[in-house]
């Protein structure tokens, strides 16, 4: 039955990868399998140690932050034993991405005593990072990181994690963990992908993930909602492109053409493998406002070559 304010006519399916929509999948109170079957893939957990139950701490999301576009919609949630778990997802790079996780990991600590608590009270904590870009300069999809010792790796305590997933090596074969999250995060990706619908068949979390997508795909204002926050996003990313382009006076980087060249080559390497061909293609183009075009492209495309069309 098509509810009020859907849309039956086929539209493409809106992408996971932008934060509101990945907040009203993952973050839906109402369908907790969902991050259940996510947050097990992403931890390893298996047997006992496997999440059962999740409480959403933040399901709403102000519309007043779709417009933001500097605001987070991130999905918090406290576990059966727990453990505090924050999810973001992020497709822009700001290049301060760990510092401001271990900031977010610290606020996730803070808040759980007060003035004359017992530090026994203290639950683990973790941040997990769904990244369109390069964090971790290795082949690993999935890096995790606690406290250990320097020379021994003895672990001192794993009350604080921070956990990187990052997209971009799905396409160079990067090592992962485990299969489910293989297939979560293929299905974050690029949902429309014929493999994630056969996935989709096999596993009774994603099929309800990838329903609900096409829910609220095919809803009119969440499709307006969802087109807002993808302005906002670009204006984000623009905005900083023209930081850069414009440069800084007292001796900060000036937005020359030899420098959006170095930019676009290092976004491109970031997101996507880049050959000495795509070096060539972009060092030849002596057109700021095409180089211009190619940075603000690069937030959204899905493959290179859509952002080395701006430059022909």
């Amino acid at each position: 039955m098509i509810k009020k304010g859907e849309d039956t006519k086929k539209v493409s399916l809106m992408s996971p990868k932008v934060d509101f929509v990945f907040k009203r999948i993952f973050g839906n109170p109402e369908m907790p399998e969902i991050l259940i079957s996510f947050l097990n893939a992403v931890l390893g957990y298996i047997d006992n140690d496997r999440i059962v139950s999740v409480y959403i701490l933040n399901p709403n999301i102000d519309k007043k932050s779709i417009d933001d576009k500097y605001s987070i919609l991130d999905v918090r949630a406290k576990a059966n034993d727990d453990t505090i778990i924050d999810i973001e997802i992020q497709i822009a790079n700001n290049s301060d991405m760990v510092k401001r996780t271990v900031y977010y990991l610290s606020k996730l600590i803070e808040e759980q005593i007060f003035e004359g608590d017992d530090y026994t009270k203290l639950k683990k904590s973790i941040t997990i990072n769904v990244v369109n870009f390069i964090v971790v300069q290795n082949d690993r999809v999935h890096n995790a990181f606690l406290f250990k010792e320097i020379d021994t790796h003895q672990v001192l305590t794993d009350v604080a994690q921070i956990h990187f997933l990052e997209l971009p090596k799905l396409n160079t074969n990067g090592i992962m963990p485990n299969e489910l999250l293989k297939d979560w995060l293929l299905f974050i990706e690029n949902p429309e992908d014929k493999e994630v619908s056969m996935i989709a068949e096999q596993i009774p979390e994603i099929k309800k993930a990838y329903n609900q997508l096409n829910v609220l795909s095919h809803n009119k204002e969440e499709r307006y909602l969802y087109e807002q926050r993808q302005k906002s996003l670009h204006e984000k990313v623009s905005s900083l492109n023209h930081a850069h382009r414009k440069g800084f006076n007292e001796g900060k980087l000036e937005g020359r053409g030899e420098e959006k060249k170095a930019t676009l080559c290092r976004q491109i390497s970031r997101k996507f493998q880049i050959t000495n061909e795509d070096i060539e293609i972009i060092h030849k183009c002596e057109d700021v406002s095409k180089l211009d075009e190619a940075l603000d492209e690069i937030l959204f495309a899905e493959s290179k070559e859509e952002v080395l069309i701006k430059l022909v």
